[in-house]
């Protein structure tokens, strides 16, 4: 069996405090501006780099979506794992997650995601190098679906540091979320580097108490989208890690790892197919209205002070949202997705300027507020 060479050393607590900063999920972000005005999709077969403004992205075998706007990047994984190295770190975005530079990570809006899908290629193969020339292109590979089950079991490149290790430990479990499962014992390899990690840590209550939760949501999610056996999964792999770190969890931490115990469902059989379960509309014993559904979205974008034109187009797609066409403000016309009961904007875009996050009424306010200051 081929020998892994690690470089694990004491972690000073200063240095995963740095890291842990960068961690962490918010939803309060949207893509905006240009990288320049015909491109905003990047990537291709086989490793690439693509330089923009003072960042360096690697992909490899896939495509993202990126923006630069006043000195923010923002990022959207499309195809491939999107490693984005900055003056002050790198950041490792998985497939069908987002990121700014002034935010965290968040998922994709599903539409989005489907709608640039169809405008790129897909790629079924990838030819894994013996070695990697560098921790970029590892920490890409790492993460991606055509590569990873190869890759957890190879020799890590020269030049990897701690950070580079503590960003792909907490990203792996976000990259397995694909109908197509990466290998158990590719899980299983995950769970001892986490082990190997901590027990070279100076203190490893700083990034164990940071992981422990961080899967545990993961696991969850695993569980509501039909992947019971990708859940028992990382469950067993997170316990047996917690278990030989005991005396270093927080209470809180201990409190989540009941909770998940508590959770715990029996697993299909080895013979069942894991199925993605469809999103369904809310049931309801009142029949659905497209009408009533349509005033509202109407009230809704009045109070907001939305203007209409002859071209402006409201259609109900839900119990819950509607699709808006051309509906202006300020001296922008915009197009997005309506949700009213959420009250958030979704698949938003801006004189046909394409915004890839979602963002709630109040936060869509004050940035078009500061959008129209300076204008």
């Amino acid at each position: 069996m081929l020998q892994c060479h690690r470089h694990i050393v004491a972690v000073p607590p200063v240095l995963l405090l740095l890291m842990i900063s960068l961690w962490g999920v918010g939803y309060d972000t949207d893509l905006r501006g240009d990288v320049r005005p015909d491109k905003v999709i990047f990537g291709g077969e086989g490793l690439e780099h693509t330089s923009i403004g003072e960042s360096v992205l690697t992909s490899w075998s896939g495509f993202f979506f990126a923006k630069e706007s006043d000195g923010n990047l923002s990022v959207a994984a499309l195809s491939s794992p999107v490693s984005i190295k900055t003056t002050s770190g790198t950041v490792l975005v998985p497939i069908g997650w987002q990121w700014r530079t002034d935010g965290d990570l968040s998922r994709i809006p599903r539409h989005f995601l489907e709608r640039s899908l169809k405008e790129i290629v897909t790629y079924s193969s990838v030819t894994v190098p013996g070695a990697f020339a560098t921790p970029d292109s590892w920490l890409v590979a790492s993460l991606h679906p055509l590569m990873a089950d190869q890759v957890w079991v190879m020799e890590d490149p020269e030049g990897v540091s701690d950070a580079d290790h503590m960003s792909r430990l907490m990203r792996f479990p976000q990259s397995d979320t694909l109908p197509d499962a990466f290998a158990p014992f590719t899980v299983e390899r995950w769970g001892i580097e986490v082990r190997e990690f901590l027990e070279g840590a100076e203190d490893p209550s700083l990034f164990l108490n940071q992981l422990v939760p961080h899967v545990a949501g993961m696991i969850r999610w695993f569980m509501e989208q039909g992947y019971p056996e990708r859940s028992a999964r990382y469950r067993e792999a997170i316990e047996n890690t917690a278990g030989g770190f005991r005396m270093f969890l927080s209470e809180e931490s201990k409190m989540v790892l009941e909770e998940l115990r508590s959770d715990e469902e029996p697993v299909l059989d080895d013979h069942a197919v894991e199925q993605p379960i469809e999103p369904l509309e809310p049931t309801s014993s009142i029949p659905f209205d497209p009408d009533t559904i349509k005033q509202q979205a109407y009230v809704m974008l009045r109070d907001m002070g939305a203007l209409f034109t002859i071209n402006t187009e409201i259609v109900p797609i839900s119990f819950t949202s509607a699709e808006v066409h051309a509906v202006v403000f300020g001296d922008h016309v915009f197009d997005f997705v309506l949700d009213t009961d959420q009250k958030v904007l979704d698949g938003m875009s801006m004189d046909g300027k394409v915004m890839a996050y979602p963002i709630s009424i109040e936060e869509f306010k004050r940035w078009l507020k500061g959008v129209s200051e300076h204008e």
